[in-house]
């Protein structure tokens, strides 16, 4: 992204059409299940309808009576003091309404208002995750539906799919499947990804873009993209028994075009859409308004192929941006950090204001990593004792170090994993992760190759230490990715969190950030702004403070020599014809 964006221009484009499905080669496999696809969706909207006409009845008796019903909306359990640009939100009119809230505004406090002020409309609140949906669920009023998309999906259409049902389809799952080297299977792994996560009826060329790293030749390509559209082919084919993941049967929902009946959406977390969410929420504004939430800065799962619909929302005609700077959660010494990372790596010209109060360092605290094996290194200098861990120990798969370490010992009967029994040697298990590019597995390697014999007691005390109660811990811990919608008094920064100096080193040299950079930065953005009250940072955010003046003339520097060396050079001869 550039540091300083170009002002946007005057004249807004209208909303981008659907597109229209590709016709199929070679049959009807994609058209027959895009056609179930359809009827499941219509007998999901019979249900919505019904729903629908429940609540117009309750809207009909309320206009009648003159009166107040619970089934229209409950009752706010205690006043809420909103600020003016908070208030400035909830009274909007607007089709297309953009709340800009950066970290701990109170933004879903600001959509419940919102919708409490609309009780007549029936809305859908559209969130991140299960959890998020769950406490959606006490908070928003009645007149208000929760999901996520993935359960929107799942009704409709998922739930057909429940015997075949992955997590993820990993790439030796894929080899042995498909018949290819680990490579290749890596490389169709991240095409059926991004095909996934794309708006396109088919997988082209464009879904190769995620592999521009890994060095494929011509040949290797087309290698990929075929297997890639034959796995598909296979995946949706009658009586398939190939995996299906949920972006699977997403994907195939967002291709029926659905028709959700609601007077308007909310959309969190609108920084983090995918582009099928995306598609879903635009394929509706013919029909509902629209307020998107969220903080672009908190864009963290780009990995996943998340893009910033707030961005494209904002040209499109009749859209509205209100912003919210000001924080509740921090003080003014955490916003200051937040802004200076910000201003100096984004160019953010809007400043957080701390409104919170700022304290000292207290007994309990939790440490955000970057990695795993972070909370790995920091659980084993404790010795595992006095950690709690966020979502409990079990969901950070430590049993598979040990398994990985007896890979490596040899003891290939004491494997339990049946993904880690596949591997017949080290050095297997080594080409696998080197050809594929696992991150689980180089995260694994790096663990097994530094403890070596002392994994399996390790592994053991950190489990048998695990404290269940956070109340009772001297720390939580969590990776900075999971830490996302989470608050904590006092907040430390893993040092296992290195890119400061290379992004410094970027901007300088291109004038603007890779996107993997930015993501970044976003990433020790949302870390930071997770602490109440204190946040201790990291080795290398601590250097970079410092040397900040010096960076600063620096990045200057470097700024105006590209200028001038853009202003200096010929404009193309215009050449009129004779």
């Amino acid at each position: 992204m550039a540091i300083l964006p170009p002002p946007p221009g005057s004249a807004k484009p209208a909303a981008p059409a659907r597109p229209q499905p590709a016709a199929q080669p070679g049959g009807g496999g994609t058209a027959a299940l895009i056609e179930r696809a359809r009827t499941l969706r219509f007998q999901f909207d019979q249900k919505a309808r019904a729903q629908s006409i429940v609540f117009q009845a309750a809207r009909a008796a309320v206009d009648a009576d003159g009166v107040s019903t619970p089934s229209v909306a409950t009752p706010a359990k205690r006043a809420v003091k909103y600020d003016e640009n908070q208030q400035r939100l909830i009274d909007a009119k607007d089709h297309i309404l953009i709340g800009e809230a950066v970290a701990g505004s109170g933004k879903t406090t600001t959509a419940v208002g919102y919708a409490a002020s609309r009780p007549r409309e029936k809305m859908i609140y559209l969130c991140f995750g299960r959890a998020n949906a769950d406490e959606a669920r006490q908070r928003f009023p009645s007149n208000v539906e929760v999901y996520n998309v993935h359960s929107l999906a799942f009704n409709a259409i998922g739930h057909k799919f429940k015997d075949r049902l992955v997590q993820s389809w990993r790439p030796r799952d894929i080899a042995e499947q498909l018949g290819v080297e680990n490579r290749i299977a890596g490389c169709i792994g991240k095409t059926l990804a991004s095909f996934y996560a794309s708006v396109d009826f088919e997988i082209n060329e464009s879904h190769l873009a995620a592999l521009a790293d890994w060095g494929l030749t011509p040949l290797e390509q087309e290698i990929v993209l075929g297997h890639a559209r034959s796995a598909w082919q296979k995946i949706i084919a009658p009586g398939s028994t190939m995996p299906v993941t949920h972006d699977t049967y997403l994907k195939l929902w967002t291709m029926s075009e659905p028709h959700l009946s609601y007077d308007c959406m909310i959309l969190d977390e609108a920084q983090d859409t995918n582009p099928l969410t995306e598609q879903l929420v635009m394929g509706q504004l013919d029909h509902c308004r629209l307020l998107a939430i969220g903080d672009r800065h908190q864009s963290i799962f780009g990995f996943r192929g998340a893009t910033n619909a707030m961005q494209n929302l904002r040209a499109l005609e009749g859209s509205r941006v209100v912003t919210m700077p000001r924080t509740w959660r921090f003080g003014p010494k955490t916003a200051d950090v937040a802004n200076k990372i910000l201003q100096n790596l984004k160019g953010e010209s809007i400043e957080i204001q701390g409104m919170g109060k700022d304290t000292g360092w207290s007994r309990q605290s939790t440490l955000l990593t970057r990695t795993n094996s972070g909370l790995f290194e920091e659980a084993v200098a404790r010795q595992g004792r006095g950690i709690h861990w966020l979502g409990g120990v079990q969901n950070y798969n430590l049993d598979v170090i040990v398994d990985a370490y007896n890979i490596w010992a040899r003891s290939l009967h004491a494997v339990r994993a049946p993904f880690m029994k596949r591997f017949r040697s080290w050095n297997e298990f080594v080409d696998y992760s080197e050809s594929s590019r696992d991150t689980e597995t180089r995260m694994l390697i790096k663990v097994v190759e530094r403890h070596e014999h002392k994994i399996p007691q390790l592994v053991s005390e950190v489990k048998k230490h695990e404290v269940r109660d956070p109340a009772a811990a001297d720390l939580t811990m969590t990776t900075l990715h999971k830490s996302k919608g989470m608050e904590w008094d006092c907040v430390r920064i893993g040092n296992d969190f290195e890119f400061l100096f290379e992004a410094e080193k970027e901007i300088c040299e291109t004038g603007e950030l890779s996107k993997a950079s930015e993501q970044e930065v976003n990433l020790l953005y949302v870390g930071i702004t997770r602490a109440r009250g204190m946040c201790k940072l990291n080795d290398e955010t601590e250097q970079w403070l410092k040397e900040l003046p010096q960076l600063q003339a620096e990045r200057t520097r470097s700024l105006e020599l590209m200028q001038s060396v853009v202003a200096a050079r010929p404009e193309s001869p215009n050449f009129e014809a004779a």
